[in-house]
């Protein structure tokens, strides 16, 4: 059992994918967050921007695409709906965005800047938990793709 999982369990947090504890995050970022309406085939993070925040997917679905260094698309990573973050690694490295973001549905993200994340890490410190969950699913599936395509 990892130790998020462990944590989770211990101190009895709902999963990331728990309806409940989406509609918590939710009901918590109007103090923390931006809202932003997306339409469809609209960009939430281009690649080669500054990383100024990352960004919670309230409802809706997105598609991340990397791209090469001709910046041309290598093809769809991965698609990511309700209860993931996005943008979260350039944010946390402090580095440009590697990544386009683009939106497949009618989706609403917050925008969590970088003072608003902190304070709710402050806030709420299972946040930090939720966030490492996330980044480790996201690792686990890329490693899993690299495999499949030896």
């Amino acid at each position: 059992m990892s130790l998020v999982a462990q944590w989770l369990r211990d101190t009895n947090q709902p999963k990331l994918t728990d309806e409940a504890l989406i509609e918590k995050v939710i009901e918590s970022f109007p103090q923390y967050a931006a809202i932003r309406d997306v339409w469809p085939a609209g960009h939430v993070v281009m690649t080669h921007d500054y990383a100024y925040g990352m960004f919670f997917i309230a409802d809706g679905q997105v598609e991340v695409t990397v791209l090469d260094d001709d910046k041309k698309p290598t093809g769809a990573v991965m698609t990511l709906g309700a209860g993931k973050f996005v943008g979260e690694m350039g944010y946390l490295q402090g580095v440009k965005r590697c990544a386009i973001v683009t939106t497949k549905v009618d989706t609403t993200v917050y925008l969590l800047p970088n003072d608003a994340f902190i304070k709710l890490v402050e806030s709420l410190p299972m946040w930090s938990m939720v966030l490492l969950d996330s980044l480790i699913d996201r690792v686990r599936e890329m490693n899993a793709k690299v495999a499949a395509m030896k």
